[in-house]
Protein backbone atom coordinates (compact mmCIF):
# COMPACT_ATOMS: atom_id res chain seq x y z
CA UNK A 1 0.00 0.00 0.00
CA UNK A 2 1.31 3.46 -0.95
CA UNK A 3 1.87 5.84 1.94
CA UNK A 4 -0.65 8.65 2.18
CA UNK A 5 0.41 11.78 0.37
CA UNK A 6 0.74 15.06 2.18
CA UNK A 7 -1.52 17.95 1.16
CA UNK A 8 1.48 19.58 -0.55
CA UNK A 9 2.22 16.40 -2.53
CA UNK A 10 -1.42 16.10 -3.51
CA UNK A 11 -1.48 19.72 -4.65
CA UNK A 12 1.72 19.20 -6.64
CA UNK A 13 0.30 16.07 -8.30
CA UNK A 14 -2.93 17.85 -9.17
CA UNK A 15 -1.02 20.76 -10.70
CA UNK A 16 1.17 18.32 -12.63
CA UNK A 17 -1.90 16.59 -14.07
CA UNK A 18 -3.51 19.89 -14.98
CA UNK A 19 -0.33 21.04 -16.73
CA UNK A 20 -0.28 17.77 -18.64
CA UNK A 21 -3.89 18.41 -19.65
CA UNK A 22 -2.99 21.94 -20.87
CA UNK A 23 -0.06 20.54 -22.86
CA UNK A 24 -2.29 17.93 -24.50
CA UNK A 25 -4.86 20.61 -25.33
CA UNK A 26 -2.09 22.77 -26.81
CA UNK A 27 -1.00 19.88 -29.04
CA UNK A 28 -4.58 19.43 -30.26
CA UNK A 29 -4.92 23.14 -30.96
CA UNK A 30 -1.69 23.13 -32.98
CA UNK A 31 -3.10 20.57 -35.43
CA UNK A 32 -6.43 22.34 -36.04
CA UNK A 33 -6.24 24.66 -39.07
CA UNK A 34 -9.94 25.41 -39.44
CA UNK A 35 -10.51 28.71 -37.60
CA UNK A 36 -14.14 28.03 -36.61
CA UNK A 37 -13.35 24.53 -35.35
CA UNK A 38 -10.33 25.91 -33.48
CA UNK A 39 -12.41 28.52 -31.67
CA UNK A 40 -14.94 25.88 -30.61
CA UNK A 41 -12.13 23.71 -29.31
CA UNK A 42 -10.45 26.56 -27.43
CA UNK A 43 -13.62 27.61 -25.62
CA UNK A 44 -14.87 24.13 -24.78
CA UNK A 45 -11.47 23.02 -23.45
CA UNK A 46 -11.03 26.25 -21.48
CA UNK A 47 -14.43 25.73 -19.83
CA UNK A 48 -13.60 22.12 -19.06
CA UNK A 49 -10.19 22.99 -17.61
CA UNK A 50 -11.62 25.73 -15.39
CA UNK A 51 -14.95 24.02 -14.57
CA UNK A 52 -16.80 27.05 -15.98
CA UNK A 53 -20.55 26.99 -16.56
CA UNK A 54 -20.34 29.44 -19.48
CA UNK A 55 -17.84 31.20 -21.66
CA UNK A 56 -17.44 33.46 -24.65
CA UNK A 57 -14.68 34.28 -27.07
CA UNK A 58 -13.84 37.51 -28.86
CA UNK A 59 -11.33 38.08 -31.67
CA UNK A 60 -9.49 41.30 -32.22
CA UNK A 61 -10.70 43.34 -35.22
CA UNK A 62 -8.57 46.49 -35.35
CA UNK A 63 -9.45 48.65 -32.36
CA UNK A 64 -12.41 46.45 -31.42
CA UNK A 65 -13.21 42.99 -30.16
CA UNK A 66 -15.66 41.04 -32.33
CA UNK A 67 -17.83 38.44 -30.62
CA UNK A 68 -17.30 35.03 -32.23
CA UNK A 69 -18.59 32.31 -29.97
CA UNK A 70 -20.44 31.56 -26.73
CA UNK A 71 -21.16 28.39 -24.79
CA UNK A 72 -23.50 28.01 -21.84
CA UNK A 73 -24.10 24.70 -20.07
CA UNK A 74 -27.05 25.66 -17.88
CA UNK A 75 -28.70 27.95 -20.47
CA UNK A 76 -27.62 26.76 -23.95
CA UNK A 77 -30.36 28.78 -25.67
CA UNK A 78 -28.65 32.01 -24.56
CA UNK A 79 -25.27 31.14 -26.08
CA UNK A 80 -25.82 33.21 -29.25
CA UNK A 81 -27.67 36.14 -27.67
CA UNK A 82 -24.86 38.56 -28.49
CA UNK A 83 -24.14 37.30 -31.99
CA UNK A 84 -22.47 40.00 -34.10
CA UNK A 85 -21.69 42.12 -31.04
CA UNK A 86 -18.55 44.30 -30.93
CA UNK A 87 -16.72 45.95 -28.06
CA UNK A 88 -14.17 48.76 -28.14
CA UNK A 89 -10.80 47.95 -26.63
CA UNK A 90 -11.11 50.21 -23.61
CA UNK A 91 -12.11 50.11 -19.94
CA UNK A 92 -15.82 50.07 -20.75
CA UNK A 93 -16.01 46.27 -20.57
CA UNK A 94 -14.08 43.49 -18.88
CA UNK A 95 -13.05 42.00 -22.25
CA UNK A 96 -11.95 45.43 -23.50
CA UNK A 97 -10.03 46.03 -20.27
CA UNK A 98 -8.20 42.70 -20.54
CA UNK A 99 -7.23 43.43 -24.15
CA UNK A 100 -6.21 47.01 -23.35
CA UNK A 101 -4.01 46.13 -20.35
CA UNK A 102 -2.96 42.68 -21.65
CA UNK A 103 -3.61 41.30 -18.20
CA UNK A 104 -5.98 38.66 -16.86
CA UNK A 105 -9.00 39.93 -14.95
CA UNK A 106 -9.98 37.51 -12.18
CA UNK A 107 -13.16 38.87 -10.60
CA UNK A 108 -14.90 37.17 -7.68
CA UNK A 109 -17.91 39.54 -7.75
CA UNK A 110 -18.49 40.99 -11.22
CA UNK A 111 -21.49 43.09 -10.12
CA UNK A 112 -19.15 45.41 -8.21
CA UNK A 113 -16.54 45.77 -10.94
CA UNK A 114 -16.62 49.20 -12.70
CA UNK A 115 -15.94 47.65 -16.13
CA UNK A 116 -18.73 45.11 -15.98
CA UNK A 117 -21.10 45.75 -18.90
CA UNK A 118 -24.58 45.37 -17.45
CA UNK A 119 -26.27 46.13 -20.79
CA UNK A 120 -24.76 43.01 -22.32
CA UNK A 121 -25.63 41.02 -19.22
CA UNK A 122 -29.27 42.09 -19.43
CA UNK A 123 -29.39 41.26 -23.14
CA UNK A 124 -28.05 37.78 -22.49
CA UNK A 125 -30.28 37.24 -19.47
CA UNK A 126 -27.68 35.16 -17.66
CA UNK A 127 -26.65 35.91 -14.09
CA UNK A 128 -22.87 36.10 -13.82
CA UNK A 129 -21.17 35.94 -10.42
CA UNK A 130 -17.50 35.16 -11.06
CA UNK A 131 -15.43 35.77 -14.18
CA UNK A 132 -12.00 34.99 -15.53
CA UNK A 133 -11.19 37.22 -18.51
CA UNK A 134 -7.95 36.22 -20.26
CA UNK A 135 -6.28 38.05 -23.16
CA UNK A 136 -5.02 35.70 -25.89
CA UNK A 137 -1.41 36.85 -26.27
CA UNK A 138 1.10 35.42 -28.75
CA UNK A 139 4.89 35.27 -28.41
CA UNK A 140 5.16 38.89 -29.56
CA UNK A 141 2.77 39.95 -26.79
CA UNK A 142 0.14 40.89 -29.36
CA UNK A 143 -3.54 40.45 -28.49
CA UNK A 144 -5.42 38.09 -30.82
CA UNK A 145 -8.59 37.96 -28.78
CA UNK A 146 -10.11 37.55 -25.34
CA UNK A 147 -11.35 34.45 -23.59
CA UNK A 148 -14.15 35.04 -21.04
CA UNK A 149 -14.99 32.29 -18.56
CA UNK A 150 -17.96 32.62 -16.21
CA UNK A 151 -19.25 31.03 -13.04
CA UNK A 152 -16.71 28.41 -12.02
CA UNK A 153 -18.41 25.45 -10.29
CA UNK A 154 -17.16 23.38 -7.39
CA UNK A 155 -17.89 19.68 -6.94
CA UNK A 156 -21.32 20.45 -5.48
CA UNK A 157 -22.30 22.73 -8.40
CA UNK A 158 -21.98 26.03 -6.50
CA UNK A 159 -20.49 29.09 -8.23
CA UNK A 160 -17.05 29.82 -6.79
CA UNK A 161 -14.22 32.23 -7.46
CA UNK A 162 -11.39 31.25 -9.80
CA UNK A 163 -8.23 30.47 -7.85
CA UNK A 164 -4.77 31.66 -8.91
CA UNK A 165 -3.73 28.23 -10.14
CA UNK A 166 -6.72 27.99 -12.46
CA UNK A 167 -6.13 31.54 -13.71
CA UNK A 168 -2.51 30.71 -14.54
CA UNK A 169 -3.48 27.55 -16.41
CA UNK A 170 -6.09 29.53 -18.35
CA UNK A 171 -3.37 32.02 -19.33
CA UNK A 172 -1.15 29.18 -20.58
CA UNK A 173 -4.06 27.78 -22.57
CA UNK A 174 -4.87 31.24 -23.99
CA UNK A 175 -1.25 31.59 -25.12
CA UNK A 176 -1.45 28.21 -26.90
CA UNK A 177 -4.73 29.35 -28.44
CA UNK A 178 -3.24 32.63 -29.71
CA UNK A 179 -0.36 30.80 -31.41
CA UNK A 180 -2.69 28.20 -32.92
CA UNK A 181 -5.10 30.90 -34.04
CA UNK A 182 -2.27 32.81 -35.71
CA UNK A 183 -1.27 29.67 -37.62
CA UNK A 184 -4.87 28.87 -38.59
CA UNK A 185 -5.44 32.44 -39.82
CA UNK A 186 -2.19 32.30 -41.80
CA UNK A 187 -3.33 29.00 -43.30
CA UNK A 188 -6.68 30.60 -44.21
CA UNK A 189 -4.92 33.56 -45.84
CA UNK A 190 -2.71 31.21 -47.86
CA UNK A 191 -5.83 29.45 -49.12
CA UNK A 192 -7.43 32.82 -49.92
CA UNK A 193 -4.32 33.75 -51.90
CA UNK A 194 -4.38 30.39 -53.68
CA UNK A 195 -8.06 30.79 -54.51
CA UNK A 196 -7.44 34.28 -55.90
CA UNK A 197 -4.60 32.95 -58.07
CA UNK A 198 -6.81 30.08 -59.27
CA UNK A 199 -9.60 32.51 -60.18
CA UNK A 200 -7.39 34.93 -62.06
CA UNK A 201 -5.67 32.08 -63.87
CA UNK A 202 -9.08 30.71 -64.85
CA UNK A 203 -10.22 34.12 -66.06
CA UNK A 204 -7.05 34.48 -68.12
CA UNK A 205 -7.82 31.15 -69.80
CA UNK A 206 -11.46 32.12 -70.35
CA UNK A 207 -10.31 35.40 -71.88
CA UNK A 208 -8.73 33.47 -74.77
CA UNK A 209 -12.23 32.34 -75.72
CA UNK A 210 -14.84 34.97 -74.75
CA UNK A 211 -17.63 32.67 -75.95
CA UNK A 212 -17.03 30.33 -73.01
CA UNK A 213 -16.33 32.97 -70.37
CA UNK A 214 -17.62 31.78 -67.02
CA UNK A 215 -17.65 28.10 -68.03
CA UNK A 216 -14.96 27.03 -65.55
CA UNK A 217 -16.66 28.90 -62.72
CA UNK A 218 -20.02 27.28 -63.44
CA UNK A 219 -18.48 23.80 -63.70
CA UNK A 220 -16.73 24.34 -60.35
CA UNK A 221 -20.00 25.55 -58.79
CA UNK A 222 -21.99 22.55 -60.08
CA UNK A 223 -19.27 20.08 -59.03
CA UNK A 224 -19.07 21.59 -55.54
CA UNK A 225 -22.85 21.34 -55.06
CA UNK A 226 -22.86 17.72 -56.28
CA UNK A 227 -19.99 16.88 -53.93
CA UNK A 228 -21.87 18.40 -50.99
CA UNK A 229 -25.08 16.54 -51.84
CA UNK A 230 -23.25 13.27 -52.36
CA UNK A 231 -21.75 13.35 -48.89
CA UNK A 232 -18.53 11.59 -48.02
CA UNK A 233 -16.36 14.55 -49.00
CA UNK A 234 -14.56 16.39 -46.22
CA UNK A 235 -14.35 20.19 -46.26
CA UNK A 236 -10.80 19.94 -47.64
CA UNK A 237 -11.89 17.44 -50.32
CA UNK A 238 -14.72 19.73 -51.41
CA UNK A 239 -12.23 22.56 -51.79
CA UNK A 240 -10.04 20.22 -53.84
CA UNK A 241 -13.02 19.37 -56.07
CA UNK A 242 -13.87 23.05 -56.53
CA UNK A 243 -10.31 23.94 -57.54
CA UNK A 244 -10.27 21.01 -59.96
CA UNK A 245 -13.43 22.45 -61.53
CA UNK A 246 -11.82 25.86 -61.88
CA UNK A 247 -8.67 24.32 -63.34
CA UNK A 248 -10.28 21.66 -65.54
CA UNK A 249 -9.69 23.53 -68.81
CA UNK A 250 -6.26 24.90 -67.88
CA UNK A 251 -4.70 22.85 -70.71
CA UNK A 252 -6.58 24.92 -73.30
CA UNK A 253 -3.82 27.46 -72.85
CA UNK A 254 -1.88 25.22 -75.23
CA UNK A 255 -4.63 24.91 -77.87
CA UNK A 256 -4.07 27.10 -80.98
CA UNK A 257 -6.31 30.15 -80.81
CA UNK A 258 -7.62 29.50 -84.33
CA UNK A 259 -9.15 26.25 -83.04
CA UNK A 260 -10.14 27.51 -79.61
CA UNK A 261 -12.10 30.47 -80.98
CA UNK A 262 -13.47 28.70 -84.06
CA UNK A 263 -17.21 29.32 -84.36
CA UNK A 264 -18.08 27.83 -87.75
CA UNK A 265 -16.58 25.08 -89.89
CA UNK A 266 -14.53 27.67 -91.76
CA UNK A 267 -13.09 30.82 -90.24
CA UNK A 268 -14.43 34.17 -91.43
CA UNK A 269 -11.21 34.73 -93.35
CA UNK A 270 -11.39 31.23 -94.82
CA UNK A 271 -14.96 31.75 -96.01
CA UNK A 272 -13.99 35.08 -97.57
CA UNK A 273 -11.12 33.42 -99.45
CA UNK A 274 -13.50 30.73 -100.69
CA UNK A 275 -16.01 33.37 -101.86
CA UNK A 276 -13.25 35.18 -103.75
CA UNK A 277 -12.40 31.89 -105.48
CA UNK A 278 -16.03 31.49 -106.56
CA UNK A 279 -15.91 35.04 -107.89
CA UNK A 280 -12.78 34.16 -109.83
CA UNK A 281 -14.58 31.12 -111.26
CA UNK A 282 -17.39 33.41 -112.44
CA UNK A 283 -14.85 35.73 -114.13
CA UNK A 284 -13.32 32.67 -115.81
CA UNK A 285 -16.73 31.60 -117.14
CA UNK A 286 -17.32 35.16 -118.36
CA UNK A 287 -13.96 35.23 -120.17
CA UNK A 288 -14.64 31.90 -121.84
CA UNK A 289 -18.06 33.07 -123.00
CA UNK A 290 -16.58 36.27 -124.51
CA UNK A 291 -13.78 34.43 -126.30
CA UNK A 292 -16.29 32.03 -127.81
CA UNK A 293 -18.47 35.01 -128.80
CA UNK A 294 -21.43 32.85 -127.82
CA UNK A 295 -22.87 30.82 -124.98
CA UNK A 296 -24.11 33.77 -122.93
CA UNK A 297 -27.11 31.83 -121.72
CA UNK A 298 -24.94 28.90 -120.64
CA UNK A 299 -22.60 31.28 -118.85
CA UNK A 300 -25.50 32.85 -116.96
CA UNK A 301 -26.69 29.42 -115.90
CA UNK A 302 -23.19 28.53 -114.70
CA UNK A 303 -23.12 31.78 -112.72
CA UNK A 304 -26.42 30.95 -111.08
CA UNK A 305 -25.12 27.47 -110.19
CA UNK A 306 -22.01 28.98 -108.56
CA UNK A 307 -24.13 31.45 -106.57
CA UNK A 308 -26.37 28.61 -105.37
CA UNK A 309 -23.37 26.47 -104.42
CA UNK A 310 -21.80 29.35 -102.51
CA UNK A 311 -25.07 30.01 -100.67
CA UNK A 312 -25.24 26.30 -99.84
CA UNK A 313 -21.66 26.38 -98.51
CA UNK A 314 -22.46 29.40 -96.34
CA UNK A 315 -25.42 27.45 -94.94
CA UNK A 316 -23.54 24.23 -94.13
CA UNK A 317 -20.64 26.29 -92.76
CA UNK A 318 -22.78 26.95 -89.65
CA UNK A 319 -22.40 23.93 -87.30
CA UNK A 320 -25.37 21.56 -87.56
CA UNK A 321 -25.86 17.92 -88.55
CA UNK A 322 -25.57 17.43 -92.33
CA UNK A 323 -28.87 16.59 -94.00
CA UNK A 324 -29.31 13.75 -96.50
CA UNK A 325 -27.63 14.54 -99.79
CA UNK A 326 -25.55 17.44 -98.46
CA UNK A 327 -22.32 15.45 -98.16
CA UNK A 328 -22.74 14.31 -101.78
CA UNK A 329 -23.30 17.88 -102.93
CA UNK A 330 -20.09 18.94 -101.18
CA UNK A 331 -18.28 16.09 -102.94
CA UNK A 332 -19.62 17.32 -106.27
CA UNK A 333 -18.52 20.92 -105.62
CA UNK A 334 -15.09 19.75 -104.48
CA UNK A 335 -14.76 17.80 -107.73
CA UNK A 336 -15.53 20.88 -109.84
CA UNK A 337 -12.64 22.88 -111.26
CA UNK A 338 -12.24 26.18 -113.07
CA UNK A 339 -9.38 27.84 -114.97
CA UNK A 340 -7.63 30.77 -113.35
CA UNK A 341 -6.18 33.77 -115.23
CA UNK A 342 -3.07 31.74 -116.09
CA UNK A 343 -5.12 28.94 -117.52
CA UNK A 344 -4.42 26.54 -114.65
CA UNK A 345 -7.18 24.24 -113.39
CA UNK A 346 -8.11 24.95 -109.80
CA UNK A 347 -10.72 23.19 -107.60
CA UNK A 348 -13.62 25.22 -106.23
CA UNK A 349 -12.94 23.69 -102.81
CA UNK A 350 -9.53 22.83 -101.41
CA UNK A 351 -9.09 19.49 -99.68
CA UNK A 352 -8.91 21.22 -96.28
CA UNK A 353 -12.11 23.21 -96.96
CA UNK A 354 -13.90 20.09 -98.18
CA UNK A 355 -12.89 18.20 -95.04
CA UNK A 356 -13.99 21.06 -92.74
CA UNK A 357 -17.36 21.56 -94.43
CA UNK A 358 -18.03 17.79 -94.47
CA UNK A 359 -17.86 17.51 -90.67
CA UNK A 360 -21.19 15.78 -89.95
CA UNK A 361 -21.72 17.48 -86.59
CA UNK A 362 -20.01 20.32 -84.78
CA UNK A 363 -17.35 22.56 -86.28
CA UNK A 364 -14.03 20.75 -85.79
CA UNK A 365 -12.27 18.27 -88.06
CA UNK A 366 -10.78 15.11 -86.56
CA UNK A 367 -7.30 16.66 -86.59
CA UNK A 368 -8.63 19.74 -84.81
CA UNK A 369 -10.52 17.57 -82.33
CA UNK A 370 -7.30 15.74 -81.52
CA UNK A 371 -5.59 19.06 -80.80
CA UNK A 372 -8.54 20.12 -78.64
CA UNK A 373 -8.52 16.80 -76.75
CA UNK A 374 -4.86 17.40 -76.02
CA UNK A 375 -5.88 20.06 -73.48
CA UNK A 376 -6.48 17.29 -70.93
CA UNK A 377 -2.91 16.00 -71.01
CA UNK A 378 -1.59 19.55 -71.22
CA UNK A 379 -3.59 20.50 -68.11
CA UNK A 380 -2.28 17.53 -66.15
CA UNK A 381 1.28 18.26 -67.29
CA UNK A 382 1.04 21.85 -66.05
CA UNK A 383 -0.71 21.02 -62.78
CA UNK A 384 1.70 18.23 -61.86
CA UNK A 385 4.37 20.91 -61.56
CA UNK A 386 2.32 22.84 -58.99
CA UNK A 387 3.52 22.28 -55.39
CA UNK A 388 0.05 21.36 -54.13
CA UNK A 389 -0.33 20.50 -50.46
CA UNK A 390 -1.52 16.99 -49.57
CA UNK A 391 -5.14 18.11 -49.26
CA UNK A 392 -5.10 19.34 -52.88
CA UNK A 393 -2.94 16.59 -54.36
CA UNK A 394 -5.70 15.00 -56.48
CA UNK A 395 -6.40 18.10 -58.57
CA UNK A 396 -4.14 16.98 -61.48
CA UNK A 397 -5.78 13.54 -61.39
CA UNK A 398 -9.33 14.93 -61.49
CA UNK A 399 -8.44 17.35 -64.30
CA UNK A 400 -6.78 14.60 -66.37
CA UNK A 401 -9.92 12.41 -66.15
CA UNK A 402 -12.76 14.87 -66.67
CA UNK A 403 -13.30 13.57 -70.23
CA UNK A 404 -13.22 9.88 -69.31
CA UNK A 405 -16.48 7.99 -69.81
CA UNK A 406 -18.00 5.48 -67.42
CA UNK A 407 -17.98 2.81 -70.15
CA UNK A 408 -14.30 3.37 -71.01
CA UNK A 409 -14.93 5.20 -74.32
CA UNK A 410 -13.58 8.53 -73.09
CA UNK A 411 -10.10 10.01 -73.35
CA UNK A 412 -7.18 10.22 -72.89
CA UNK A 413 -6.70 6.87 -71.13
CA UNK A 414 -10.03 5.08 -71.67
CA UNK A 415 -10.41 4.44 -67.92
CA UNK A 416 -13.63 2.70 -66.98
CA UNK A 417 -16.24 2.62 -64.19
CA UNK A 418 -15.16 2.88 -60.57
CA UNK A 419 -11.52 3.16 -61.66
CA UNK A 420 -12.41 6.78 -62.43
CA UNK A 421 -12.31 8.65 -59.07
CA UNK A 422 -15.69 9.93 -57.89
CA UNK A 423 -14.43 13.51 -58.02
CA UNK A 424 -13.55 13.12 -61.71
CA UNK A 425 -16.93 11.49 -62.45
CA UNK A 426 -18.69 14.44 -60.81
CA UNK A 427 -16.53 16.88 -62.76
CA UNK A 428 -17.33 15.11 -66.04
CA UNK A 429 -21.09 15.36 -65.49
CA UNK A 430 -20.85 19.01 -64.37
CA UNK A 431 -18.81 19.83 -67.50
CA UNK A 432 -21.26 18.06 -69.82
CA UNK A 433 -24.27 19.71 -68.14
CA UNK A 434 -22.83 23.20 -68.60
CA UNK A 435 -21.90 22.46 -72.22
CA UNK A 436 -25.52 21.53 -72.91
CA UNK A 437 -27.21 24.38 -71.05
CA UNK A 438 -24.77 27.24 -71.69
CA UNK A 439 -26.42 30.21 -73.36
CA UNK A 440 -23.20 32.03 -74.26
CA UNK A 441 -22.08 29.89 -77.22
CA UNK A 442 -22.61 31.61 -80.60
CA UNK A 443 -22.27 28.30 -82.45
CA UNK A 444 -25.06 26.49 -80.59
CA UNK A 445 -28.36 27.25 -78.95
CA UNK A 446 -28.76 26.44 -75.26
CA UNK A 447 -30.69 23.27 -74.56
CA UNK A 448 -33.42 23.62 -71.90
CA UNK A 449 -32.46 22.28 -68.50
CA UNK A 450 -35.00 19.43 -68.44
CA UNK A 451 -34.03 18.36 -71.95
CA UNK A 452 -30.35 18.49 -70.96
CA UNK A 453 -31.05 16.28 -67.95
CA UNK A 454 -32.92 13.84 -70.18
CA UNK A 455 -29.95 13.71 -72.56
CA UNK A 456 -27.53 13.03 -69.70
CA UNK A 457 -29.86 10.37 -68.25
CA UNK A 458 -30.10 8.69 -71.66
CA UNK A 459 -26.32 8.80 -72.08
CA UNK A 460 -25.82 7.46 -68.56
CA UNK A 461 -28.12 4.53 -69.40
CA UNK A 462 -25.79 3.82 -72.33
CA UNK A 463 -22.69 3.93 -70.14
CA UNK A 464 -21.29 7.40 -70.75
CA UNK A 465 -21.76 8.79 -67.24
CA UNK A 466 -22.07 7.43 -63.72
CA UNK A 467 -25.88 7.06 -63.37
CA UNK A 468 -25.73 7.93 -59.67
CA UNK A 469 -24.04 11.26 -60.37
CA UNK A 470 -26.55 12.13 -63.10
CA UNK A 471 -29.43 11.28 -60.76
CA UNK A 472 -27.79 13.42 -58.09
CA UNK A 473 -27.67 16.29 -60.61
CA UNK A 474 -31.34 15.84 -61.48
CA UNK A 475 -32.21 15.92 -57.77
CA UNK A 476 -30.04 19.01 -57.20
CA UNK A 477 -31.80 20.88 -60.02
CA UNK A 478 -35.25 19.79 -58.78
CA UNK A 479 -34.45 21.06 -55.27
CA UNK A 480 -33.08 24.35 -56.59
CA UNK A 481 -29.63 23.57 -55.21
CA UNK A 482 -28.23 23.96 -58.73
CA UNK A 483 -29.58 26.81 -60.83
CA UNK A 484 -28.49 27.43 -64.39
CA UNK A 485 -27.23 30.93 -64.99
CA UNK A 486 -25.92 32.56 -68.15
CA UNK A 487 -22.45 33.50 -66.98
CA UNK A 488 -21.36 32.91 -63.40
CA UNK A 489 -17.99 32.33 -61.81
CA UNK A 490 -18.98 33.31 -58.27
CA UNK A 491 -17.96 30.06 -56.60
Amino acid sequence: MEPARSPLEQSHQRLKERFRAVTEIGMRLATELDVDALLELVLSEARRLTASDAGSLYLRAGSELAFKLAQNVSHPEQAEAVSGFRLPIDKGSLAGLAALTKTTQNISDVQRHPSYDRDVAEKVGYAVHTMLVVPMLDRKDEVHGVLQLMNAKDASGRSVAYDDETAYLAEVLACHAATALSMAQLHARVHELLEAMVRYTTRAIDARDPATAGHSGRVASYALKLGELNGGFSKAQLRELKYAGLFHDLGKIGVPEAILTKRNKLSDAGLETLAERFEAAKRSIEAQALSAAAGGEAAAEAWRALDEDLAFIEEVNVPRPLRPGEAERLDRIAGTAFKDTRGRARPLLTQAEHEALSVPQGNLTEAERDLMRGHVEMGRSILRRFPFTDDLARIPEYVSMHHEKYDGTGYPAGIKGEAIPLGARILAVADAFDALTASDRPYKKPIPVERSLDILTHEAAHGHWDPRVVELLRSAVAKGVIKVRAVDDAV
